[in-house]
């Protein structure tokens, strides 16, 4: 396109004017319109019948690329039916009571990524030792095979869909007595997407604790405690003087160890669970000051194209 129409100003007519505005050569146009105002010729006419040539044929163009935009939408969307299934073990995280199991699982092989919406749950089986489920959307399948550290009660267990792509199991642990599993699992090796579920974990903290040293230290309930003997009952009775109290005993060595490293192990859930607090908190201020800027730019571009189809040059 020409940088400049100085040599045809003094001929120009507002026919010109308006081709020059037709072939997006904006600069010639203003030196056209300048000429033509400096001999006193209206060329108002022409140049909106040119800018609404160039708005409609905008508008065709806009049209056009969101049409081919929908086809190639289309096209990835067969691309995607026709891709080799996908297996995904998916991310989980569990808490406990001490009479109940939490689990949550998230149909994505990691708790941090984005979940797949809208899966089809094929099976979920809970038997009293083990956990399956298997879902499917399109080319992905999400299997989940959990073997439990002790036994749960089936007919007294649930699970519900949850928000954005997530399931949600309740157990109810199978002993008479409530208790603290060390472990959810039956072998020891954690699985890669296996995680603590923090927050229900805090709700049971406090009980989780007591059940803990009361383990430790040894103590049981009255249902738990031995029946005297008949015959020391009686002979007890005669007797004049009351037995003497036999001392408690002294936890052992390792015992005493293990007591230690429950405590240890509390204080680092403890503190994980703050520095999970934390990160969360930047993470929403990093998002909230990303969704300004995005919108900045947005406003920016939304101006630049607003003068593009006002026939303005923009300068690049």
């Amino acid at each position: 396109p020409p940088t400049s129409c100085a040599s045809s100003v003094d001929s120009a007519t507002p026919a010109d004017v308006a081709a020059a505005v037709r072939h997006g050569w904006y600069r010639c146009a203003g030196e056209l319109l300048q000429g033509l105002a400096a001999r006193g010729v209206d060329a108002s006419g022409e140049l909106d019948g040119a800018v609404r040539a160039v708005t409609r044929e905008i508008s065709a163009l806009r049209a056009a690329g969101r049409t081919a935009a929908a086809t190639a939408a289309k096209g990835s969307a067969g691309d995607a039916a026709a891709k080799p299934l996908s297996v995904i073990a998916p991310a989980f995280q569990w808490a406990q009571s001490g009479t109940e199991l939490f689990i949550e699982v998230k149909m994505s092989h990691k708790l941090d990524a984005p979940a797949t919406l809208d899966v089809d749950m094929d099976v979920v089986n809970i038997t009293s030792s083990s956990l399956t489920l298997r879902g499917s959307k399109a080319s992905k399948r999400f299997v989940l095979d959990l073997d439990f550290f002790a036994a749960v009660d089936p007919e007294a267990s649930s699970w519900s869909l949850a928000s954005v792509g997530r399931v949600s199991f309740t157990l109810r642990k199978a002993a008479a007595q409530p208790s603290a599993w060390p472990r959810l699992l039956e072998g020891e090796k954690r699985p890669p997407g296996m995680h603590t579920w923090w927050e229900m974990a805090e709700r049971y903290e406090d009980e989780l604790a007591e059940l803990e040293e009361a383990e430790d230290s040894g103590e049981t309930t009255e249902e738990d405690a031995p029946l005297p003997d008949s015959s020391s009952s009686s002979s007890s009775s005669s007797s004049s003087s009351p037995p003497s109290p036999s001392p408690e005993p002294k936890p052992s060595a390792a015992e005493e160890e293990e007591r230690t490293a429950r405590a240890a192990q509390r204080e680092v859930q403890r503190r994980l669970s703050e520095l999970e607090e934390d990160y969360r908190q930047r993470r929403r201020e990093v998002d909230a000051r990303a969704k300004a800027d995005k919108a900045a730019l947005d406003e920016e571009l939304r101006r630049l194209r607003a003068r593009v189809e006002a026939g303005e040059e923009v300068a690049a």
